[in-house]
């Protein structure tokens, strides 16, 4: 399961999040309110309720829509991209990624740009495409090791289809790719994850 086997306790969790999303709401902050609905998503998968999570990055989404806010709207991509791959739709998924990548870049928000690398990570993995795979998460393992970037383990859910890859027959041409990737400057990597186009990554290893 890529959720784990272990069951959370979190109604605490839920109620003190409830009680923060209804005293942003009445302060009238966007941000709070976008924010807490995204980590209510968050305790939703640790409870393997995907639909529920996804319900809530969608509100999410539209409260940082209606402010303009780009690392809002970013931030709720994201989350949303990871509930589709739970659900198995690897196409939404995509189309989620990409856009919260696309945003963290013009926002130079390095570690969105490092989110949305892991995330087309897990979508290259589960079409096969070792070699995309491993170019991608290279570029986004130095991106943490230079700037400092952690992601806590449970919420590392690249790493269940990265396993999958080095058990299997593709590891050696993972490896490779993974290396490569870490040469790669990061808009080369933006450039990359969203073209679809390999020349990109090899023309600009250095």
């Amino acid at each position: 399961a890529l959720l784990g086997t272990r069951e959370p306790d979190t109604e605490r969790a839920d109620e003190a999040l409830d009680t923060s999303l209804t005293l942003f709401r009445d302060a009238g902050d966007s941000w709070g309110e976008a924010m807490a609905l995204v980590t209510l998503g968050r305790v939703a998968l640790l409870t393997r309720d995907v639909r529920s999570a996804l319900a809530h990055f969608d509100e999410s989404l539209e409260v940082a829509k209606r402010q303009h806010d780009d690392l809002g709207e970013a931030i709720a991509l994201h989350h949303r991209g990871w509930a589709e791959v739970l659900l198995g739709d690897f196409a939404v998924a995509r189309h989620c990624f990409e856009q919260s990548l696309t945003l963290s870049a013009r926002l130079r928000h390095d570690e969105g740009v490092a989110y949305g690398l892991e995330g087309l990570t897990a979508v290259a993995a589960g079409a096969g495409d070792v070699t995309r795979a491993g170019t991608l998460l290279g570029a986004a393992n130095v991106l943490r090791e230079r700037k400092g970037l952690y992601n806590a383990p449970s919420f590392s859910f690249h790493e269940q289809f990265v396993d999958g890859i080095l058990a299997g027959p593709g590891a050696d041409a993972f490896e490779t790719a993974r290396a490569r990737g870490r040469q790669l400057r990061v808009d080369d990597a933006v450039a990359f994850a969203l073209r679809h186009d390999e020349a990109v990554a090899e023309a600009s290893v250095t």
